[in-house]
Formats: C-alpha cells, sequence, structure tokens
C-alpha cells in the first residue's frame, strides 16, 4: 500500500506549444483547468483597444515588437503604431535610478493605415483563473473579463495529490526501501512527504525524530516542522528556533517561496540561521538574494563588499550598487565604477566603451555605435560578426538570423569557427540534431562530411545514424562525432546503446571487438558480452573466460569456475575462497584487491570494512588502496571520515599534522577542532579560534573574531 497526501503546490511553467512545461525540470506537465494563478512574469502587460485587448508576456525590454503581423514601439507611455525618435526607443537598465541603455533603429518599414494608440496595464502578482479555450487555445478571466492566453510564465497554485515514499507491505512500514521499525500501522499517517507519525513516534523519512512532540507536531514545508519545543529542518532541531513564532516569509511574490523563515528574533534561509540579521529591516530580492539595513545577503550569506542601501538586482548575470555593477557569481567580480558608462546585452556588456563577454578578461574590438546581442553567444557590429570574444565573420551584409546554434548571413552559414565550407543558407536546412545538409553536402555542426549523403540519412537512435556510405556515432558528453565507413548499413543490426554489428564484424561504438563472432555474439549486462567462446567488456577480450559459465558480480566483476576479472584486469582470486567486501574490494584466503589493484602487505583472513571510508585488518588501517600510519590495536573510527590512534589523527586518507589528540574533538560537517587549532578537512582554518569557534549553519561558522564560510574548497574569513 502506498500512501498519498494532498498539498498546495506551486509551480512555474511556461506555455510552449501549446503544452506546459516546467520551467525548473524542463519536463511536461498536466495541471487540472481551470486553475486559480497568480501571474508571475517580470513584465507581463495588458493592451487593451475598444475591440480587443492583447496579453504580452514576451518582451521585457523597451522597443519595437510584433503584433498581429503590425509593427509596434512599446514607449513609457503605452504601446503605438508610429515611428518616433530613437530616444523613446532604448533597450534600458536602471542604474542608481537612470535608465541607461543602446539605442535601436526606430525607422518603420511600413506605417499602418491607422495608428490606435494602447494603454498599458502591469499585470504582475495579478490573481486570475486559467481556463481551457477552443482547440488548443486557453482564456485567462482577470478581473471578470476573458482575454485570450498568448506567450506566458505563471507561477501556478494548486492542490495536489501527492505519492510519497512511505508504503506498508505485509504488515510492515518502509520508506522506500529501508524499513520503519517500532511505527503502528493502525495510527501510522503521512504528514506530508518526508514527514509521518503513529501515536508514539514522529519520522522524517526513515529517521526517528526522537525529541518530537507527537500531538503538537506540525509541517511547515517539505523540509521543515516544529512542535511546541522545537522547529525542526528534517530531523535535526534548528538549535535556538522559536516555534511560536517560528513561520516561513512569504516569497512567492520574487521567486523565493519556501526559502526564509522567521521567528521573533532570526531569519533562516533553508533552515539555516543568517547570522547578524536585522529583522525589522530584512527584505527578500529574490531566492538569492536579500538584504536588510546593514547587508547584502546571496544564499543566506553575508556579503561585505556590497552596499545594502543601493544594492539593485539586474539580472542573473549582473547586481550593482553606489559603487558599480559586478558580475554575479561566487566571485562577485566588478566590471564597472559607477562613474562608468555601463549597458547589458545579455552575456555581453559595454563598460568605458570597451564591449565585454561575460567578464573584462574577454574585450571584444567592437565598434560600440553599431554593436547589438544577437544572443548570450553571438553578436554583431557594422562590419564584424563575433561569437563569444571571437571576430568569427567580417564585412558588410544585409540580413542575420539565428539558426539553432549557427548564424545565417546573407547567403552565408557561419558557425562559432566562421563560414561553412561549400554552405549556401538558401537550401540549408536541419535533419537530426547537429546534423545539416545544403545541396548534396552532409554537415555535422559545421564540419563537412566527405562522402555523407543527406537523400539517404536517417536516425537509428538518438545518438546514431547512417547513410548508404557510413555509420555516424555521436558521443553524448563531449558530442564529438564518430564514423565507420566501408560498412553495409543495410545489414546493420543494433545491439543496444554502445554495440552494433553486421553479418561480418562487432563494434563497440566504432571499434571493431576482434574475433568476437557476430552470429552468437550477445551482450550480457553492464558492459559485459560474449559469444560462443569468450567474453568481452567492452571491446576487450577477456583471456581463459569459459561464456558457458559466466557469472556477473556486479558493474565491474565478472568470472567463471576458475578466473575472474575486474573490468579488463584478470584478478589472482581462488573463486570457491572469494569474498566481496564492497563492489570494489574483493579478497581470497591470500590477497585483497581494491579496483583490480593488490593492497601490499593486506591480511587476507582479517581484512574487514570498517565504514565507506576505513578498513582494516590485524595490523594495519586502510583507506582503499592506501596504508595509513596508524596502529590497528589503537585506532577508533568517528563520524565516518575520521580515524585516530594515540598519536595521529587522518580524515579519510590525510593526515591532520598538527592535530593534538588528546584534545581532538570532532563539531560536525568536517570540522574539527584541538586546543592549538580549528581544522577544515585536513587543513587549519587560519586565524580561528578554537576555544570560541562553533558551526553556525551549513558552511557558515563563527568564533568571538571573525564570521567565516567555505570558498572554493577553504574556510575563509567572510569580507
Amino acid at each position: 500500500m502506498n500512501y498519498f497526501f494532498y498539498t498546495d503546490y506551486y509551480l512555474e511553467l511556461d506555455l510552449f506549444d501549446n503544452q506546459f512545461v516546467s520551467i525548473l525540470s524542463g519536463l511536461h506537465v498536466h495541471p487540472t483547468l481551470p486553475l486559480d494563478i497568480t501571474i508571475m512574469s517580470d513584465d507581463c502587460v495588458l493592451y487593451e483597444t475598444a475591440q480587443d485587448s492583447i496579453i504580452d508576456f514576451s518582451p521585457d525590454t523597451l522597443g519595437y515588437y510584433w503584433n498581429d503581423g503590425k509593427t509596434c514601439l512599446r514607449t513609457t507611455e503605452g504601446l503605438i503604431f508610429k515611428s518616433c525618435d530613437s530616444e523613446e526607443a532604448i533597450q534600458s537598465v536602471l542604474i542608481d535610478g537612470k535608465m541607461c541603455g543602446q539605442k535601436i533603429d526606430c525607422t518603420l518599414s511600413k506605417e499602418p493605415q491607422d495608428q490606435p494608440r494602447y494603454t498599458l496595464r502591469l499585470l504582475y502578482g495579478k490573481k486570475a483563473l486559467l481556463k481551457q479555450g477552443e482547440g488548443a487555445r486557453y482564456i485567462l478571466e482577470i478581473d471578470e473579463k476573458e482575454h485570450s492566453l498568448y506567450f506566458h510564465e505563471f507561477l501556478f497554485s494548486y492542490s495536489v495529490k501527492q505519492k510519497t515514499g512511505f508504503y506498508s507491505d505485509d504488515g510492515q512500514l518502509f520508506y522506500y526501501d529501508r524499513p520503519l521499525p517500532g511505527l503502528v500501522i493502525d495510527t501510522f499517517m503521512v504528514l506530508h512527504f518526508n514527514y509521518a507519525k503513529d501515536k508514539h513516534s514522529v519520522v522524517c523519512g526513515d529517521k526517528l525524530i526522537s525529541e518530537a512532540d507527537v500531538d503538537s507536531f506540525e509541517v511547515i514545508s517539505t523540509t521543515l516542522a516544529k512542535d511546541k519545543n522545537h522547529v525542526y529542518n528534517l530531523a535535526e532541531i534548528i538549535e535556538g528556533a522559536l516555534p511560536d513564532s517560528f513561520e516561513i516569509i512569504d516569497g512567492k511574490d520574487c521567486d523565493a517561496f519556501e526559502y526564509y523563515c522567521k521567528d521573533d528574533s532570526t531569519i533562516y534561509y533553508l533552515g539555516e540561521v543568517i547570522y547578524g540579521v536585522d529583522c525589522a529591516s530584512f527584505r527578500l530580492i529574490n531566492s538569492n538574494f536579500a538584504v536588510d539595513d546593514n547587508w547584502v545577503y546571496r544564499s543566506g550569506k553575508r556579503i561585505s563588499i556590497l552596499d545594502s542601501s543601493s544594492f539593485q538586482y539586474i539580472s542573473d548575470l549582473y547586481v550593482a550598487d553606489r559603487n558599480g555593477v559586478y558580475l554575479n557569481d561566487i566571485f562577485l567580480e566588478q566590471i564597472a565604477t559607477s562613474k562608468d558608462d555601463f549597458i547589458a546585452y545579455d552575456h555581453y556588456f559595454l563598460s568605458n566603451e570597451v564591449i565585454y563577454w561575460q567578464n573584462c578578461s574577454y574585450p571584444l574590438s567592437a565598434d560600440p555605435a553599431s554593436f547589438i546581442s544577437i544572443n548570450s553567444m553571438w553578436a554583431r557590429d557594422k562590419i564584424h560578426i563575433f561569437y563569444q570574444n571571437k571576430i568569427v565573420y567580417k564585412g558588410t551584409y544585409n540580413y542575420i538570423k539565428p539558426f539553432y546554434d549557427l548564424l545565417i548571413v546573407d547567403e552565408k552559414m557561419i558557425s562559432d569557427k566562421g563560414p561553412i565550407r561549400g554552405a549556401s543558407s538558401v537550401d540549408w536546412h536541419r535533419l537530426y540534431g547537429n546534423f545539416y545538409a545544403s545541396k548534396d553536402n552532409l554537415y555535422y555542426k559545421d564540419q563537412f562530411i566527405d562522402g555523407g549523403t543527406p537523400r539517404s540519412f536517417t536516425m537509428l537512435d538518438s545518438l546514431r545514424f547512417k547513410d548508404q556510405n557510413n555509420i555516424y556515432l555521436i558521443e553524448e558528453y563531449s558530442e564529438e562525432l564518430e564514423i565507420i565507413s566501408d560498412i553495409d548499413s543495410d545489414e546493420l543490426v543494433i545491439v543496444n546503446e554502445f554495440i552494433l554489428k553486421t553479418n561480418n564484424l562487432v563494434y563497440f561504438y566504432n571499434t571493431v571487438i576482434k574475433d568476437a563472432n557476430p552470429k552468437t555474439f550477445r551482450f550480457l549486462k553492464y558492459g559485459f558480452s560474449s559469444d560462443d567462446k569468450a567474453a568481452f567488456c567492452n571491446e576487450i577480450r577477456l583471456d581463459g573466460l569459459d561464456p558457458c559459465t559466466l557469472h556477473i558480480l556486479n558493474y565491474n566483476i565478472i568470472h567463471d569456475t576458475k578466473r575472474l576479472y575486474y573490468q579488463c584486469t584478470p584478478l589472482e582470486i581462488e573463486i570457491s575462497q572469494m569474498v566481496r567486501l564492497t563492489d570494489d574490494i574483493l579478497k581470497d584466503h591470500q590477497f585483497v584487491y581494491y579496483k583490480g589493484l593488490r593492497i601490499a602487505k593486506a591480511d587476507a583472513p582479517s581484512y574487514t570494512v570498517v565504514n565507506s571510508f576505513f578498513q582494516k585488518d590485524i595490523k594495519n588501517i586502510y583507506h582503499n588502496e592506501k596504508h595509513l600510519l596508524l596502529n590497528a590495536d589503537e585506532t577508533i573510527f568517528q563520524d565516518e571520515v575520521y580515524a585516530m590512534d594515540l598519536k595521529r589523527v587522518f580524515f579519510i586518507d590525510k593526515e591532520i599534522l598538527s592535530a593534538d589528540v588528546a584534545s581532538f574533538k570532532i563539531l560536525g560537517l568536517s570540522i574539527s577542532k584541538d586546543k592549538n587549532n580549528v581544522y577544515f578537512r585536513e587543513n587549519i582554518i587560519v586565524q580561528a579560534d578554537p576555544f570560541s569557534f562553533k558551526i553556525l549553519g551549513y558552511n557558515q561558522f563563527i568564533d568571538k573574531f571573525n564570521l567565516y564560510q567555505v570558498e572554493n574548497g577553504k574556510v575563509c574569513i567572510c569580507r
């Protein structure tokens, strides 16, 4: 029996090709209509006349747009059908209260005969009812008036029946495949996706919350709950949180729903304390940024280099304050000062009459007056076309249009390397994926394929294709193209996602599996295969294995009655004495192996696995194949990742060289300390005071002198 719960559900969706698509996952979503919704597009406006109304969700700047085949201009006053002075049409960014931007061409090719003036009405945050219209159309009802639906983004709010990981089988309760001992089915109930309880106990997943008060326990969100005594982040108590006043800060209007919480004295980000925040002045910018009167916070961490009183979130790429503009990345690199001219063009920007791609390390030899960003990768000026910061085309042109990852420039096709040899935009067309054709020429991206024939080109599966002369294989991650030539594609058989065979040959990807018999060849599992005479790992023959007595243990290990391989490496393991300790560690009465490597000096009879990181025998301590300088008789293991004897402490396989064993204490989150130092993993945290040092939250720490956070794998003093 599976358990479900009902909850209010919030989901940001696009309507794309008349199907709802989750912005977060890209997957199709099928909500039940009609729905009460909140309009959340940053630039949602309604253009109204006496005859009709048009809801427009797509533009986010002032400028020219098409509407029912007519050219119209959005100005600060509304939408009009007429030519205007170029100062009225500007792709704009607001910095320090000043509108900065690039002028655009305002010459209409043809003015409409009638020139109705439209009014502009902001709909952001407006409540509406979404209904099914005729055919594939949708209808928005706003203030009891119906409007046809065009392209948009919404935050949908509705109730949904959600399947949980809790289920019961033959009288036993489980969370996924993990049993829940001690809970009684008769009084068991699911509170939320992660939380459930019976008459006596509360669990989060398969973890018992021993401190929970069952009667007063209530769920706040997917990861937060409280009772009369405590507030919980999943199964852990949030130390110091006040349950009576603890609540979620409503952040739906700034795309921060359930990110921030508060009580009477503290603000929390995803259940972790935001240190030193001024609660009275605290306000949300979006899911990443918040400010108070003193500081700017990103993901709950104080950013001291930004001024909170003048902070502006420009886009996912840029933020600004009174001192300048910064790249919105982990380093917050300043790319312009308050005295600099700054204009944002998607991933490009202008600073002091120089155009850059992404940051100041990538300047372009571009003319600022004629520069236009095409998209995040492409841009142009009057005589250049740029891919990122490279010039890929130089010369005059009349027409440019993006074509998937390429550009159409007049009659040429341009890639990130320049004009494509032999390609004409007049008959250029896409076949499948990154395969294109022009006349009788076949291309992969911008690569001309000698001997390729578009007329016979077909798709075998998402990564393999063929024509009358060749087989084409795409490496899934690098997208590199491999070609198998001189093959009769009509006799081709697809064995699985990696293996092909013909009447005479078997291929692993584009490599012939030497001596494999196509007639008896069969794929087994985990990359292993066999024919009537041999076994194979990918394209490698595994000598000495009997294909009739094969046994596959996991992704790495295959054996018959006499011999064993770890992937393609034979091991000196006696099969009758074999013990598999983990998927990577094997032993018999004489030897121990880790991932095919014999562990030198290991005592096989006494060799055991301690936890996920450590192993031991009667003499030594090991991390996988590495022997650690610890005394086996004296060693204790703590918090999974620490091992220590009377002289040394190891964090996994690295010794904490300065550690004082007698005073050594583990704090958690890979933080430890002794009487002299505080350590992150195996390294000393410089300037940290061990007596006052404590963990504030995930990746954030404090002592009496400083606030610390993890940056690039190291604990640093917050700027």
